[in-house]
């Protein structure tokens, strides 16, 4: 961070915008890792100035000068809303997280599948995370429209992150996909409830095929507690339709 600092003092917006916002750019994803380990307000602090390094860059990288560097800094600064919000309560956490999804919605208007495929399905990821916390913080239709949506999202990832190609990132996206099945089920009653909760169920086994307990014993951990506990659901919402 100091080294990206110090370099700010010449690389300036004036004199060199591009190397201005490039380092501005970096220096905000430094200020993102440091503040992944950087507990209380300190790091609640720093990711309030990775947000604003992301928007200075934003300036000079702009959509219609530099498209892809433009969608690269929108997921980024996604990345950084998303864990501001993770720290703030209430409705400043809400708000961060709706800036978030929006980042990531303007990232894929240039980070399509068909010219950036794997780019693409990363940030469909992150959006759907970003659209999974925000239905955490939101009751009633709106609350299960956003699952909705995380779950259209983690979809859309799943088509490039194949099993195949992508065996980890396909596994993370498999429990990112069950999660928001089984949150939508919470909200859903009668056989359409029981419905998500059995796509829960596969999706989770999915990624136990790639999270072993050998290769990954922490994952395959917690991906069987989950997959345990929706499946106890199912058994519950089964039981219940027979009566």
């Amino acid at each position: 961070m100091t080294a990206f600092r110090s370099a700010l003092e010449v690389r300036t917006r004036e004199l060199l915008p591009q190397k201005w916002a490039a380092t501005q750019n970096n220096l905000a994803i430094a200020l993102r890792h440091q503040a992944a380990r950087t507990k209380g307000t300190k790091g609640v602090e720093l990711l309030a100035q990775a947000v604003t390094a992301f928007r200075s860059a934003l300036e000079v990288t702009t959509r219609e000068q530099l498209p892809q560097k433009w969608a690269m800094t929108q997921n980024n600064l996604g990345n950084a809303l998303s864990d501001q919000a993770n720290r703030t309560e209430g409705a400043n956490g809400a708000e961060l997280l709706a800036q978030a999804v929006t980042a990531y919605r303007s990232a894929l208007e240039i980070r399509t599948r068909e010219q950036l495929p794997q780019d693409w399905a990363v940030t469909q990821n992150n959006l759907g995370n970003a659209l999974s916390d925000q239905a955490n913080r939101t009751e009633g239709p709106n609350g299960a429209e956003l699952l909705a949506q995380a779950v259209t999202a983690y979809r859309s990832a799943l088509e490039v992150r194949t099993r195949e190609q992508f065996p980890q990132d396909w596994a993370m996206t498999q429990v990112n996909l069950g999660n928001a099945l089984r949150h939508q089920a919470d909200r859903t009653e009668g056989t359409k409830g029981a419905e998500l909760l059995a796509q829960a169920v596969a999706a989770y086994q999915s990624a136990l095929e790639v999270y072993s307990a050998e290769a990954f014993p922490f994952y395959h951990e917690q991906t069987e507690k989950q997959l345990k506990e929706c499946e106890r659901l199912l058994t519950q919402a089964s039981a219940s339709s027979h009566k």
